[in-house]
């Protein structure tokens, strides 16, 4: 029986068919061999032509082309709008970011990873260690290639495209932004130190506290003085900032300059603005920034101050306020000298603070009541509390004194209770409980400077509070005339 045109065709048909089934088996398991090849050696062959990103299958390489490149992300969340360029990956993000689904614990500590991946990724970099990626303009290590890149876009390139807004804060990440919002704006902090009081919104900056502080680990060393840092970005911001004069943030108002941020925020709010937003409950202080009022409730109110002074035993609420007390009292750093007078700072606020009040006269913080005037609002506003209105609202727990403000509470209970005097003048055998007292009876007993004068009469005074009391006394008729 002989065959038909037709039959000879489909029969041909059905071989083609067969040698080409028998060619995508034979590459499909050429590629199944590549990628067990690729994942058994740690191989990635398929190189991204764009970034030279490489990957261990092809699929991973498209998915990175079609997500990063091209920015194709068709699976997208339900619940947050997120996107995603893969099925697997949304799905892991409503589980572990919705659902609270961690299922992957390290048995080194608590953590728990939503993948095994990521669970590795954290073994090696916290616990081994690993950070192979090193950034070659600062050298800063990291464990993740992708950490590396968006350190160099956010701190060398500066690409901040994420911005906070309640305070215009702006960040590298998505991340960032949300850690900043739960802890800036939203207060939490959910890394309590185990020592002190003190809380943190990150791990990292728990464990630089616990180091620096309570450990007094500070490793690095300025090599231009004798100051020391529990981190390096910190050491990288004093050299900046100190020895080579760099301020880099400029006020747009006037020809201010200030080497960090904060600093420059704090200086708009408190001289252009004049706006103190953040306002104490119980003393109706007010701040500019809500982490000083923080610690204004701790020091003045809860009496939180673990920070001790070796040396005279004064406590602090903060480790930068006690270094600030030891440089200026103990070890008598005043950099900032008044061209007027032989009076030093710690601070260069301080020093225009002390020309505007003392040689200049500006007072221009008036009192409705006596007319007494004062050179910035604090002093007026504890005047009128004390004075006027007579509240004292810090009594002391072993006689019946009370004080207006917590200093004086403080200094009567070291004075007088624990007679507690470090401070010994070395003329004469007087000691005193405060530096203060000390450079004060120097001046007026030794020196015999007395630069607070009456107006009504020739009478000359080392104190001011010495000159009130002789014009309430003596010109009393006069002053009230």
């Amino acid at each position: 029986m002989k065959e038909t045109n037709e039959d000879v065709e489909t029969s041909e048909e059905t071989i083609n068919e067969e040698s080409e089934r028998k060619i995508q088996v034979s590459v499909s398991i050429e590629n199944h061999q590549m990628q067990v090849e690729a994942v058994r050696e740690k191989l990635k062959p398929f190189v991204c032509e764009i970034c030279s990103s490489s990957y261990g299958f092809q699929s991973s390489l498209n998915r990175h082309v079609n997500s990063v490149h091209k920015g194709l992300k068709s699976f997208q969340c339900q619940m947050c709008a997120v996107a995603f360029a893969a099925k697997n990956n949304l799905k892991t993000h409503v589980e572990t970011v919705h659902n609270g689904i961690k299922p992957f614990q390290c048995q080194l500590c608590p953590t728990k990873k939503e993948s095994r991946s990521k669970l590795n990724n954290h073994i090696k970099i916290v616990h081994e260690g690993l950070k192979p990626f090193k950034c070659e303009i600062c050298l800063a290590t990291f464990g993740a290639k992708n950490n590396l890149n968006n350190h160099v876009e956010t701190v060398h390139n500066g690409v901040k495209p994420f911005q906070c807004q309640i305070c215009c804060i702006k960040t590298g990440s998505k991340g960032q932004l949300d850690r900043h919002l739960k802890t800036v704006h939203e207060g939490l902090k959910p890394f309590k130190c185990e020592t002190c009081t003190a809380a943190f919104g990150t791990k990292d900056n728990l464990k630089s506290h616990v180091k620096t502080v309570h450990q007094k680990l500070r490793p690095f060393q300025c090599q231009l003085c004798s100051s020391a840092f529990g981190m390096n970005p910190s050491l990288k911001k004093h050299v900046k900032t100190m020895h080579d004069k760099i301020k880099a943030f400029k006020c747009e108002i006037c020809s201010s300059s200030f080497g960090a941020r904060s600093h420059l925020n704090q200086h708009v709010g408190i001289v252009h603005v004049k706006e103190k937003p953040h306002q104490c409950q119980i003393c109706l202080s007010s701040f500019v920034c809500g982490g000083t009022l923080k610690q204004h409730v701790r020091e003045v109110h809860e009496n939180l101050k673990p920070f001790q002074c070796a040396i005279c035993l004064n406590a602090f609420g903060s480790i930068s306020t006690l270094n600030r007390h030891t440089k200026l009292v103990h070890e008598n750093l005043k950099p900032f000298p008044c061209s007027m007078c032989a009076a030093k700072f710690g601070k260069k606020a301080d020093l225009a603070h002390h020309i505007k009040r003392v040689h200049n006269h500006e007072k221009p913080f008036k009192c409705q009541i006596c007319f007494f005037a004062f050179g910035g609002r604090g002093g007026l506003n504890i005047h009128i509390q004390t004075v006027h209105e007579n509240l004292r609202p810090f009594n002391c727990e072993i006689c019946n004194s009370s004080f207006g403000i917590k200093a004086g509470l403080t200094c009567h209970i070291k004075t007088v209770h624990q007679q507690l005097k470090p401070f010994q003048c070395q003329l004469c055998s007087f000691t005193f409980g405060f530096h203060g007292n000390l450079r004060r009876h120097v001046k007026t007993v030794h020196e015999k400077l007395k630069p607070f004068a009456c107006s009504l009469c020739t009478a000359k005074f080392g104190a001011k509070s010495k000159l009130t009391r002789h014009l309430k006394t003596v010109h009393k008729h006069e002053s009230q005339l």
